[in-house]
């Protein structure tokens, strides 16, 4: 037995004054009130139970667990500024107030304990009975590490994939967001001074398991040049998005640009996972794939790019490219004053054409290039 708060002659003096006051009128305890509360890994917790007594004082009370208690293992007890390990027999605490302290780790996760703290105060002078009981539940709640995917535009309540379509030679991106669902810790319980955040931080990465076609880090990978020996191009990546300073909540960006060679009757799978820092194995992770669809016959036009380049590029004519795309390219008007331009094979195309398009609007636009044999 181990009692806090006074040394054994003090109790024995303290019990045997209890038995010569009996009190005319009937003691009785109350408590500051059960404890019921959340608690999150590595933020330190702190609970301060405290009692009251009528026609008792402080000195008249104590209180101890049972040596059956639910406490979860590395908490403390605290009493009289004394810190003992709860556990290993019965813990006595005269006067009050008790302190339990405990640091979550990941062992903890996803687990509830409880006990039961008993408090009694005075002794009846005949009977030598205990005149006041009461007790103080404690139940403790571990937040298990979660997170999950947020909802993108157009997805629907049930959507596990989103899709995506890309054009070759476009800037193409898409954002990715999760965040951290698992219940926040008590405020009131959370010990003084610790520096606790109210969510877990977040990470997102690649899935590579779960990519098509596979891949090393799960993102679609650079395909050589065609007009460029030994150059690689379109290589996807995955970077912090702007924005991404929410707390519990992380933001990253896929960004791609296609190129000629990517394109594919088969959309590309790629999958992200996001897991938080306090995660032990499959615990608080989530995945998430999204399709992308890499148009066939499609080209998405740069500033400085004209009809004879782009025809070019696909083995075809400036004819071709404007017949296919009448409502993008505008051969009938331009900025000089020629009343009546004259377009031949081989010429680059006049103000307002393909070239000064891009450039003016300042954005890409795309252009049907489906020629028989490429289509």
């Amino acid at each position: 037995m181990r009692i806090l708060g006074g040394t054994i002659g003090q109790v024995a003096l303290f019990v045997a004054v209890l038995g010569a006051a009996a009190a005319a009128a009937a003691p009785s305890i109350t408590t500051s009130g059960n404890a019921d509360v959340q608690a999150r890994i590595d933020c330190p917790l702190q609970l301060e139970l405290d009692v009251f007594g009528v026609g008792l004082n402080r000195s008249q009370i104590w209180g101890a667990f049972d040596e059956g208690l639910g406490l979860p293992p590395g908490a403390m007890m605290g009493c009289h500024g004394q810190n003992v390990p709860i556990g290993g027999g019965l813990q006595v605490c005269i006067g009050g107030p008790i302190v339990i302290s405990f640091s979550p780790t990941p062992m903890h996760a996803g687990r509830s304990y409880s006990a039961v703290l008993h408090w009694s105060g005075g002794f009846d002078g005949v009977s030598g009975a205990v005149q006041a009981t009461a007790h103080t539940n404690i139940s403790i709640s571990v937040s298990r590490p979660s997170v999950a995917f947020l909802r993108q535009q157009g997805d629907s309540p049930d959507d596990v994939q989103h899709h995506f379509t890309f054009n070759v030679g476009c800037p193409e991106s898409f954002a990715i967001e999760a965040a951290d669902i698992s219940p926040p810790a008590t405020p009131s319980a959370i010990a003084s001074g610790a520096s606790c955040t109210s969510s877990y931080p977040v990470s997102i990465t690649t899935a590579p398991d779960g990519a098509f076609p596979p891949s090393s880090n799960g993102l679609p990978q650079a395909i050589p040049a065609r007009d460029v020996s030994g150059a690689m191009v379109g290589a996807a990546e995955l970077v912090s998005a702007e924005g991404d300073d929410r707390n519990g909540v992380r933001r990253m960006e896929l960004r791609w640009t296609p190129a000629r060679g990517h394109e594919s009757s088969k959309p590309y799978r790629i999958c992200f996972r996001a897991s938080t820092a306090a995660a032990l194995g499959a615990d608080g992770s989530a995945v998430r794939c999204v399709s992308v669809k890499v148009q066939k016959c499609q080209y998405c036009v740069q500033e400085g790019e004209t009809i004879k380049t782009v025809a070019a590029m696909f083995d075809t004519d400036w004819l071709h490219i404007y017949t296919a795309n009448p409502t993008v390219i505008a051969l009938t008007r331009c900025a000089h004053a020629i009343p009546k331009p004259r377009v031949h094979p081989g010429l680059e195309i006049c103000a307002d054409g393909l070239e000064s398009l891009a450039g003016k609007q300042r954005q890409h636009f795309t252009l049907f290039v489906g020629i028989p044999a490429l289509g």
